[in-house]
C-alpha cells in the first residue's frame, strides 16, 4: 500500500487507487497502522512507516489516497 495526500496532482498507472478521511493512526515504534474511511463507510487499512507517517503530515481527518497494486490484493472469504 502507498499512501499519499496528493495523489489529484499525479497521474497513476495503477488504477486501484482509495481515496478517503483519515480516520484513526495508531503509532507503534517503527510502523504506524493507518485507517482510511472511504465514501460509502468501507474502511481500507495501511502500515506505513512513523518516518511516512510524519511526513505526509497524517492526522484524523486529512483526505488521503491509499494506492494498492493488484498483485498486493489479498481476497478472503468466510468458510
Amino acid at each position: 500500500v502507498i499512501i499519499m495526500t496528493d495523489a489529484d496532482e499525479y497521474l497513476l498507472s495503477t488504477r486501484n487507487q482509495f481515496t478517503g478521511k483519515v480516520k484513526k493512526l495508531t503509532r507503534g515504534f517503527v510502523n504506524g497502522e493507518v485507517i482510511i474511511e472511504l465514501p460509502g463507510g468501507l474502511e481500507l487499512t495501511g502500515i506505513i512507516s512513523l518516518d511516512s507517517m510524519n511526513r505526509l503530515h497524517l492526522e484524523q481527518g486529512v483526505t488521503a489516497t491509499a494506492v494498492v497494486k493488484a498483485s498486493s490484493v489479498v481476497v478472503a472469504v468466510k468458510k
